[in-house]
């Protein structure tokens, strides 16, 4: 039998297995984007009740599947619920769109350390915001700077001001970006660049864009 693996994550997806079973996609901290089976999860006298909500940040044991990559949960400790709570719609759709947009730019069970990280923080800093389109390009232009794929401002044909903003966006951590983001360039020539380059290089967009945009 395989040994235990654990590792700390953050529930990115749950969906229904058979009536007392559920799927669980996660970003983790060491072994990337990967799923679990949580057998018995929705039965009344399970363990891990009310420790596997969208969100949650886990602590998870697992054992690895020798023949598919849905792997079987066997332990969950729940570090924190809900990074993104108070949930409200625009909450949410923050969290879906940004949550869709590491799974079309990483592979598998990659180790992304790094983009686990800024995924954290992220929903930590929703906590105490109102969401605002300035946070989605904020998180667009840092995960492609992650990624090693941040475009020169220059292409942009942004301003000087807006490059200068850029710069500091993508070099500053999320509890110290609060007066740059609190006063923004003009967020729509660099949201339609973003927008182009992140089609060209990904595929289509997911839906919710539009909506954190609006």
């Amino acid at each position: 039998m395989k040994l235990m693996e654990r590792t700390r994550g953050i529930v990115m997806r749950a969906r229904l297995l058979s009536e007392t079973s559920l799927i669980l996609d996660w970003i983790t901290e060491d072994h990337g984007r990967l799923s679990t089976v949580a057998k018995g999860a929705r039965r009344a006298k399970s363990p891990f009740r009310g420790k596997l909500d969208l969100y949650y940040l886990v602590d998870l044991g697992f054992r690895r599947s020798q023949k598919t990559s849905l792997h079987l949960l066997q332990e969950a400790v729940l570090s924190q619920p809900r990074l993104a709570y108070p949930r409200t719609v625009a909450h949410l759709q923050h969290a879906a769109y940004t949550g869709s947009l590491i799974e079309r730019a990483t592979e598998r069970e990659a180790p992304i350390p790094a983009i686990f990280a800024l995924f954290h923080d992220f929903l930590r800093h929703l906590v105490e915001q109102s969401p605002r389109p300035v946070h989605v390009i904020t998180f667009e232009l840092k995960l492609l700077h992650e990624l090693g794929q941040l475009p020169l401002a220059e292409e942009a044909g942004l301003p000087p001001a807006a490059r200068d903003w850029v710069k500091q966006v993508v070099r500053s951590d999320w509890p110290k970006l609060t007066p740059l983001l609190d006063d923004p360039p003009s967020l729509h020539p660099l949201a339609s660049f973003l927008a182009h380059y992140l089609k060209e290089h990904y595929g289509p967009l997911p839906a919710q864009r539009q909506k954190t945009l609006a």
